[in-house]
């Protein structure tokens, strides 16, 4: 058994990264620890310890599909029992046990975050706006929102940014015209209902409160997508919306996809089929970890990135959403 250790570990820690075993948590979580009556930093704790599940599976299928398959469905049918306890009883229940916790913090001045089912389609136009749409500044400034939130810059749901700082950290030149589009992207996400207000005020007006709506906030509790800070910076569209549907991808060697959808995905549905091909072949020029094969359908080859350390990060986001709340 001890080759396959690693396997276990792995599929450990890809059940307790899963939309599954976050959506049980979340509905077996109960208000207080119930060996010492705290009701702060709780967490659900499996009566069956889930390695041992995991371990009972493999013993019986031998295959990793097999096993991370049924193990998702006994949390999403909550076959499963857990019970809640506070961090510090949940550590005892586990002593000198690893996965529990990772041994570094994650670096989030390095992430963002934005809910994985965005419901606005990306608009490559710079000239008009259509309903439902969202152009480059909006869904940059949308994770640049992400960003502040996991590195803690919001209280009562409401973020204040410097325009000049915010800027520099989307990549963009400060001044009169970057600062002219965020007002009309915090604009349009104010008419999408993310966000609730927002004020200029303090430091020359270079300051900028932002009121964001709670149901935003729930949105991405619920799904979060978190994204390398590097790979918001840019200036198409195009090129953004390859990065994140692509990143989305990462787990795979290879993503195929028919070129009627990608266009969806990239906002080009206007665009005929050679001209929406050119778009992505230059976009493509600035994902340097993919490369598309010009088939049908499209295929890309993902290089490997580095891990993202979900697990850490969506703790890391469940409490800082539930403070901002």
């Amino acid at each position: 058994m001890a080759e396959n250790r690693g396997i276990l570990k792995s599929l450990d820690h890809r059940i307790r990264s899963s939309m599954a075993y976050t959506n049980w948590v979340e509905r077996n979580k109960g208000p207080q620890c119930l060996t010492c009556g705290k009701s702060e930093h709780l967490e659900c704790h499996h009566l069956i310890d889930l390695y041992h599940v995991i371990l009972g599976m493999w013993k019986f299928y031998g295959n990793e599909k097999e096993v991370f398959k049924h193990v998702e469905m006994y949390h999403t049918t909550d076959m499963l029992e857990g019970i809640t306890l506070c961090r510090d009883c949940h550590k005892k229940r586990h002593a000198g046990r690893i996965l529990e916790e990772p041994s570094v913090k994650p670096a989030t001045e390095m992430w963002c975050v934005i809910p994985r089912n965005l419901n606005l389609a990306p608009n490559p136009s710079s000239k008009e706006h259509r309903q439902g749409t969202i152009g480059l500044i909006a869904y940059q400034t949308l994770l640049g929102i992400g960003w502040n939130l996991l590195n803690e810059r919001i209280a009562d749901r409401i973020l204040t940014i410097n325009r000049r700082r915010f800027a520099e950290l989307l990549g963009k030149h400060p001044g009169t015209s970057f600062n002219r589009s965020l007002r009309a992207s915090l604009t349009l996400l104010q008419a999408e209902g993310i966000v609730l207000a927002y004020t200029e005020n303090g430091n020359e007006g270079n300051d900028v409160e932002i009121h964001i709506s709670r149901e935003y906030l729930e949105d991405i509790g619920k799904n979060p997508w978190f994204v390398p800070l590097r790979d918001i910076q840019t200036n198409s569209v195009s090129v953004l919306c390859l990065r994140l549907w692509l990143g989305m991808q990462s787990r795979r060697a290879t993503y195929s996809i028919g070129l009627d959808k990608m266009k969806t995905h990239m906002g080009l549905t206007g665009k005929r089929q050679n001209s929406a091909l050119k778009s992505i072949r230059n976009a493509m020029r600035d994902v340097e970890w993919a490369k598309l094969e010009e088939t049908e359908p499209l295929r890309f080859i993902l290089k490997k990135r580095p891990p993202t350390p979900i697990r850490a990060l969506r703790a890391i986001l469940a409490e800082v959403i539930e403070q901002a709340k």
